[in-house]
């Protein structure tokens, strides 16, 4: 049962904590009597029962929230953290399920990392080695686990911190939760069902970000092979010491290329305890394609080691897209569910406070990182998987025969499809992803910024003794909803105004990773606001919020005059260009001219 290599302290964490929440079976044979071992199937048994314990935790949770939604129907606006949870719960299921079937998928895929990836790049001037990923690779594990359980967690905290018998989730109970020992058994319930939320999301989501990163790593390694590929030939050849020994100097007194691996750092080689691999004969190669024949076997030995490594990658990278591709289907989903939820709960509120404003923010900022986390993820992979290509071209190819070159196109071939993660092979798993989703969110943020604004000019309005004051006591919520024209309510404490003025162009960028590219030239002024504002026709911030009927709009007026003053600066005749351009403007509208246009149309006529 227990097929999982537990070598290391590491990974021996990480497997008890897939176990703890009954996510990966656990061999309960070890703790049995000799004469039950292997038999009625009793370790099978005792796992399918623990993993029916935590089931029922989950359910029941479920289960309530569901009753307490159908209960407050009528108030139904009060219930969005309610929902959130539930839809949470309810994606747990299948997460759950999904670890526990696609568990010998994940053996497969440690079994990979440990008995085929290697611990460093070939012999060559520079090498680097495997540790560092390694270690980079747990430590975001902590942080990652760390993460989730706070974010879990933290609510089981404020009822202790009370003193009062407050239930982390105020969810319907068949009986009375504020009695002992209800309470406490109400309480240890959903504790529980929080720290199972806590584990399941985050061991699958650090378990797929674990073999990314590693999968990364032995990218740099076989990146760092095929750059130091004649290297390792002459090394292996056991001699051309003098010229090893000029290619050292060249490489101390040569400019480093800044980022050039993603995890690992550089080491220099010592040349004479560097690692040796045996050479082996290679078929002889026709007369007219015999060139270059130096270190043709030493070369060949070397690239085909690279070949294999190459083809290792590419299938463990293929395994883990079939082991994973349900998972991201399920988070993708739950992510895109959630946002809606956010956008409906946003814009269904009529009484918005700014808690619940606040409350909505942090969900979306949480949704969109995880979001983030998962396409940077997919197109690290990605990127990283199309360097091996690059990696040829910085080695002399040039200096090589016909051999090495065969050899080479077959790296070059394999290096033009990246690996991807998908989405049960329907959308993958990159930035392009989230620049599609991130173009939803956008419009919601505006909305939240401008609900943000009605939210703090209502609270401000309720404290200013003389807002709306010529409105009748009867007629004040009639008159807030007037659709006439307002002022705009500046913040009370001061701020700066800005102004840009930006063009933007889009760049070609010939490159085979597909990338949006723009150069946007902006010019900027700012301008402090004060903090007591003297309007020019109101006595107070609120006063012009609903005009009067004696009130004279200027602002027309006022443009123009400073249009007529500006060009007249220029050294023209302001009137005459400003009563040129209202013709033109209304013999011939800009409207097709988009949004532009129409501005124009409205300013010049």
């Amino acid at each position: 049962m227990d097929r999982l290599p537990t070598h290391g302290p590491e990974l021996k964490i990480v497997t008890r904590l897939m176990q703890s929440v009954a996510l990966w079976p656990y061999d309960y044979d070890r703790h049995l009597p000799g004469w039950l071992r292997g038999r009625y199937h009793l370790s099978t048994v005792l796992n399918v029962l623990y993993y029916l314990v935590w089931l029922f935790i989950n359910l029941h949770i479920l289960v309530l929230h569901v009753k307490t939604i159908l209960d407050r129907l009528d108030s139904f606006q009060d219930l969005f953290l309610i929902l959130v949870t539930t839809f949470i719960y309810c994606v747990m299921v299948p997460v759950s399920l999904y670890c526990q079937l696609y568990y010998d998928k994940n053996v497969e895929l440690i079994q990979m990392s440990m008995l085929l990836f290697r611990k460093r790049s070939a012999a060559g001037i520079t090498y680097i080695k495997f540790e560092p990923t390694k270690q980079f690779v747990f430590k975001m594990f902590k942080m990652w686990m760390i993460g989730c359980m706070f974010g879990t967690m933290h609510w089981a905290i404020y009822p202790i911190l009370q003193r009062e018998k407050i239930l982390p989730f105020q969810i319907w109970y068949p009986f009375d939760v504020h009695r002992s020992p209800l309470y406490e058994l109400a309480f240890l319930g959903q504790v529980l069902g929080q720290y199972q939320v806590g584990m399941v999301f985050g061991l699958a989501g650090s378990l797929l970000m674990m073999h990314i990163f590693m999968v990364c790593g032995q990218f740099d390694i076989l990146f760092c092979s095929l750059a130091n590929v004649y290297n390792t030939a002459m090394i292996n050849s056991g001699g051309y010491k003098l010229k090893l020994a000029t290619a050292r100097i060249m490489y101390k007194s040569s400019e480093r290329r800044p980022n050039l691996y993603y995890f690992n750092e550089v080491h220099e080689e010592n040349l004479p305890d560097a690692p040796r691999t045996k050479t082996k004969e290679i078929a002889a190669l026709p007369q007219k394609h015999n060139y270059l024949p130096k270190l043709s076997n030493e070369l060949a030995t070397a690239l085909d080691d690279c070949i294999d490594h190459h083809s290792v990658l590419i299938k463990f990278c293929h395994k883990m897209e079939e082991c994973y591709h349900p998972f991201i289907m399920m988070k993708l989903g739950q992510i895109v569910v959630q946002l809606c939820l956010l956008v409906y709960m946003t814009t269904s509120q009529d009484d918005l406070t700014l808690m619940k404003l606040m409350n909505i923010c942090e969900y979306l900022m949480l949704t969109m990182t995880e979001l983030f986390l998962l396409c940077y993820l997919g197109q690290t992979m990605k990127v990283q998987s199309m360097k091996v290509g690059d990696a040829l071209m910085m080695s002399p190819w040039y200096e090589c025969g016909a051999a090495f070159r065969k050899r080479a196109q077959l790296i070059q071939i394999n290096s033009i499809h990246p690996v991807r993660l998908t989405a049960m092979k329907l959308n993958d798993l990159d930035f392009e992803t989230y620049y599609m989703v991130s173009m939803i969110i956008r419009s919601e943020c505006y909305l939240l910024i401008v609900l943000a604004a009605l939210v703090l000019n209502t609270a401000a309005c309720s404290q200013n003794q003389t807002c709306l004051g010529d409105v009748g006591d009867g007629d004040e919520l009639e008159a807030i909803h007037l659709r006439q024209k307002r002022w705009l309510t500046m913040i009370p404490n001061g701020g700066v105004c800005k102004c840009v003025f930006s063009s933007v162009a889009p760049v070609r960028w010939a490159h085979k990773v597909v990338r949006s590219v723009n150069l946007a030239v902006n010019v900027q002024a700012n301008y402090a606001i004060p903090a007591k504002i003297i309007w020019p026709h109101a006595e107070n911030f609120f006063k012009e919020r609903v005009l009067s009927a004696d009130y004279v709009d200027n602002s027309r007026r006022d443009l123009y005059q400073l249009l007529e003053r500006m060009i007249k600066s220029w050294g023209g005749d302001g009137r005459e260009c400003l009563l040129k351009t209202i013709c033109q403007t209304a013999e011939t509208p800009l409207h097709h001219n988009g949004m532009i246009g129409e501005i124009l149309d409205l300013v010049f006529t």
